[in-house]
């Protein structure tokens, strides 16, 4: 998979910049440096816009700040949902997940993740980035 950087920067250019956890250690454990949650009412839209005729959602992508590119835990459980008879399923089912290790400002890592059925879990999927096409 190719990411573009122009591709990644079309939902906050239109959206503006995403809304952080509130750093309230009784209803948020985390901080704006550790989590993010994305609004409701944004992910309605991107839902929406991928439902339209000729658009589809290819990915979703946040930054670790200070930390590698690995899919964290919070970041499984967040693309899952669960029915009560049935292992857990993921939200969007062909959409990866990117994850770019950012620190002081400077992107080091860029890895994805995405669904793999058989093994009924998420797994590392090859990347290309303009960052290391130059490495």
């Amino acid at each position: 998979m190719r990411v573009r950087p122009e591709l990644l920067d079309l939902r906050h250019e239109r959206l503006g910049p995403p809304r952080r956890l509130a750093a309230d250690p009784t209803a948020h454990p985390c901080d704006a440096r550790t989590a993010y949650e994305m609004d409701s009412r944004e992910l309605l839209e991107v839902s929406s816009d991928g439902d339209r005729p000729g658009w589809s959602i290819v990915l979703f992508y946040h930054s670790h700040p200070s930390h590698g590119a690995y899919f964290s835990a919070t970041d499984k459980a967040q693309a899952l949902f669960s029915h009560p008879d049935s292992d857990p399923e993921p939200w969007y089912p062909g959409v990866a997940y990117v994850v770019l290790s950012v620190y002081e400002r400077t992107v080091r890592d860029v890895k994805a993740y995405a669904w793999d059925a058989a093994a009924r879990d998420f797994g590392e999927i090859g990347v290309q980035s303009e960052q290391s096409k130059r490495s």
